[in-house]
């Protein structure tokens, strides 16, 4: 896929969910972020949400806003 077809991938979407992978490290974290944040200035309009495991939410909800991120425990 490229650039321009991601970017319409994400002007079709009325929603958006970004996960990352069992038992995320903070790479995982920030790049999950890193693409909401990306999504919420090139298409301000669209919802997106993150959805990461609570042990890392724990130690990192400090550096973004709580409101684009759902916490649980994942379940395989």
């Amino acid at each position: 896929m490229n650039h321009t077809q991601a970017r319409e991938l994400i002007r079709s979407a009325e929603s958006i969910l970004i996960a990352t992978h069992i038992r995320p490290d903070g790479d995982a974290f920030g790049s999950s972020a890193g693409l909401g944040f990306m999504i919420n200035q090139a298409f301000p309009d669209k919802y997106y949400h993150v959805l990461l495991e609570d042990t890392l939410w724990e130690n990192l909800r400090h550096i973004v806003p709580e409101k684009d991120f759902s916490v649980g425990s994942y379940h395989g």
